[in-house]
């Protein structure tokens, strides 16, 4: 598999959408309503990484709120100094809204991090997950996967570099197959159990995973 720097981005395949509706099936994560901690994936920035731009996955967001930068670094907290929705600006974000938020005190944010509710989700770079290997004939590959391969693991808005282990006395897995993994991230990733999450070899979709267990 191949091996790209964190933030690498994906063109769309065919099999995108089946795909995602596989992954759900596989967990189910909460419904995103309103009462829910806050949660945005960054999806876009400008004025220097201090407007963000994203869907709100979860929760709301009023101007004045308290918020958390998580993923690639250490998290830090700002606050919401406004947001808005083109070119308005509107005194709350909910759940399934496309936004753009202002962050205070001229913080910065970038693709591949969210922001979030502060306590309510942490960023890691080891996990296992349970996860499906694409056949061919679905838009993946045809050949096994051996443990310890680096192929990129899709989350939120981004990719990022990982390794994939394969459990203790099983060398390979075919595609089709569903297998556990513990797997290792070039970087620190918001997640929780249950994220749903895309594996791409190159510019390939060849698996799809959830979350089942965060390590460190």
């Amino acid at each position: 598999m191949s091996s790209e720097n964190p933030g690498q981005d994906y063109p769309y395949t065919k099999w995108e959408a089946k795909f995602i509706e596989l992954a759900q099936q596989m967990n189910i994560q909460p419904d995103p309503e309103s009462d829910q901690p806050f949660l945005l994936s960054v999806d876009g920035t400008s004025r220097q990484g201090t407007a963000v731009s994203g869907r709100v996955e979860r929760g709301t967001l009023k101007p004045g709120d308290e918020i958390e930068i998580l993923g690639l670094r250490s998290a830090r907290k700002t606050a919401c100094a406004a947001i808005e929705n083109g070119a308005t600006a509107i005194d709350e974000a909910r759940a399934g809204d496309e936004v753009t938020v202002l962050l205070a005190e001229d913080d910065e944010a970038e693709k591949g991090q969210v922001l979030a509710t502060p306590g309510t989700i942490t960023a890691h770079t080891e996990f296992r997950a349970q996860i499906y290997l694409t056949k061919a004939d679905e838009g993946g590959r045809r050949t096994p996967f051996f443990t310890n391969c680096h192929p990129q693991f899709h989350f939120h808005t981004t990719g990022f570099t990982g390794t994939a282990t394969l459990p203790e006395g099983v060398k390979m897995a075919m595609p089709g197959e569903d297998v556990g993994v513990r797997v290792e991230l070039s970087a620190p990733v918001a997640m929780e159990k249950g994220l749903r999450f895309l594996i791409h070899d190159g510019p390939d979709l060849v698996g799809v995973g959830v979350v089942a267990e965060i390590i460190a």
